[in-house]
């Protein structure tokens, strides 16, 4: 049970941690494509979709917007990190 709670621990640095080289080449990536195809990255796109189904997206600032996406965008990764150590563990 504790090598499944510390791998759990262990997939969740990993997660976070890996987020963000993933995070800055997908950003600068963006950067790199003309403007017209700059379009949001799926992490934005994924927020803005959530908000429209609660028809919160109107009400919600920039600001909101943006810190609903950055912590929706490491959460994902440092929510499933843990699975994958407590899968790895059980193995």
């Amino acid at each position: 049970m504790m090598l499944r709670v510390k791998q759990s621990f262990i997939g969740a640095v990993a997660g976070l941690l890996a987020t963000v080289p993933m995070t800055v080449v997908m950003i600068v990536g963006k950067r790199l494509l003309p403007q017209q195809n700059q379009d949001l990255l799926p992490a934005a796109q994924i927020t803005k979709n959530a908000l429209q189904a609660i028809n919160v997206d109107d009400e919600a600032s920039r600001v909101q917007e943006k810190v609903s996406t950055t912590v929706s965008h490491f959460g994902l990764y440092n929510g499933t990190g843990p699975l994958s150590g407590a899968t790895w563990a059980a193995q």
